[in-house]
């Protein structure tokens, strides 16, 4: 079953608005960073970057992270999350289980992905970047 097109990223990447840019301009539906933010800028920065790269793109955001171990090592924050560009959650796990949020059917992806693309065109033109080159 084909909804769109994804764009890969790792956890590092989800900082930056340049490659989600590419990506969004190269016609990707849903971003993917799959991560594992620390017990400190996880709670800091984890979702509130997800639902920057949404927002700025006009697409979706996964990031999949570990679920949290506090046993001896790395101590991972999780949360891994599904994002839409109205900056609200679909799924989000918690630190240890999966919580839903809400969900969407391929009908809605396609269709918030031709809205999407109609946004992001009228935003490019409205700030005089009638060509982006990627």
């Amino acid at each position: 079953m084909e909804v769109g097109r994804i764009g890969i990223g790792i956890c590092y990447d989800i900082r930056f608005p340049e490659l989600a840019m590419i990506y969004a301009a190269r016609g990707a539906h849903l971003l993917c960073y799959p991560g594992a933010f620390n017990m400190t800028t996880g709670p800091l920065h984890w979702e509130l970057l997800q639902r920057a790269r949404a927002t700025d793109n006009q697409l979706f955001v996964a990031t999949c992270s570990p679920a949290r171990d506090t046993g001896p090592g790395y101590v991972a924050w999780g949360h891994s999350t599904l994002v839409g560009s109205d900056e609200s959650p679909f799924y989000q796990a918690t630190k240890r289980r999966y919580l839903p949020i809400g969900g969407f059917s391929k009908a809605e992806f396609q269709l918030m992905g031709a809205r999407h693309l109609h946004l992001r065109h009228a935003l490019y033109f409205s700030c005089g970047m009638s060509t982006l080159y990627v």
